[in-house]
């Protein structure tokens, strides 16, 4: 009976709100590089994001090789674009991706809940419960 519910559970992630400002805070934007001046620096970053995305493990993998690679342009040196003694810093945040957050999106028929009418979100909501109470009936008669 449940099957026959086109519901879905979407992830996804989306960029914290201070990640353009937090990275161009470890860059030197006053050396030679790709993200030299302030304006430059910062249509570089977002063109990086923008063209390698983050919807998931292969685009966040090409995410950080762009950021690299753009670093490494022009036989650059990292750590002279990177800010006096903050190397490490800088490698810390890029690579643990803490400026990632996860979205989740319940859907109903492609439709997020905030776009269902208030039947089809009680109905919804109602259908998920039925869900999650029968998932746990089982794990209880498995664990008896």
């Amino acid at each position: 009976m449940l099957e026959d519910y086109d519901i879905k559970i979407d992830s996804s992630f989306y960029l914290n709100s201070n990640f353009y400002s937090d990275f161009l805070n470890f860059i030197n934007q006053r050396k030679s590089g790709c993200f030299l001046g302030e304006e430059k620096g910062g249509n570089k970053i977002k063109s990086i994001v923008e063209d390698s995305g983050f919807s998931n493990e292969n685009k966040i993998e090409i995410l950080l090789t762009n950021i690299i690679d753009s670093l490494e342009e022009n036989n650059a040196e990292i750590s002279e674009q990177v800010n006096n003694d903050k190397l490490n810093s800088f490698y810390d945040y890029v690579f643990s991706l803490d400026y990632l957050k996860p979205k989740y999106e319940l859907k109903l028929g492609g439709k997020v809940l905030g776009q269902l009418s208030p039947g089809e979100r009680g109905a919804l909501l109602l259908i998920f419960y039925f869900m999650i109470d029968k998932e746990a009936e089982v794990s209880q008669l498995l664990s008896s």
